[in-house]
């Protein structure tokens, strides 16, 4: 196994904070009207909490939600399958702060899920 050949540590703890604090944004943002003045800043950026949550914070365009919808029909993947996969494109937009989860970060995710011969 080489050694000093990925990205450092320091690299990706950047990009990890970078994209937290993308995400709190984005909540904020989006939560708008859904938010009421008696909810705090950290609960409004805690991340969904239901899946309809995360369904509609991914902003899926019309294409994108029916390519993920055929995927999962496809690979058999679960009701869990579907909602941890859908959160970790949702975390690799919020990587490339992107509002809208696209079409690649979507692939990405399920690069991670499906596998060929492992189960989803």
């Amino acid at each position: 196994m080489a050694t000093g050949s990925g990205t450092s540590s320091e690299t990706l703890r950047e990009g990890v904070l970078k994209a937290r604090e993308f995400a709190r944004w984005r909540s904020l943002h989006d939560a708008g009207a859904r938010v009421s003045a008696s909810v705090s800043p950290n609960e409004a950026a805690s991340g969904p909490r239901r899946p309809a949550d995360l369904v509609r914070d991914c902003h899926l365009s019309e294409s994108s939600r029916e390519f993920f919808e055929q995927s999962a029909k496809a690979h058999n993947m679960s009701g869990r399958a579907i909602m941890r996969t859908l959160s970790v494109a949702r975390t690799i937009a919020d990587m490339e702060e992107s509002h809208e989860v696209l079409m690649t970060h979507l692939c990405e995710a399920l690069s991670f899920r499906v596998r060929e011969g492992v189960g989803v």
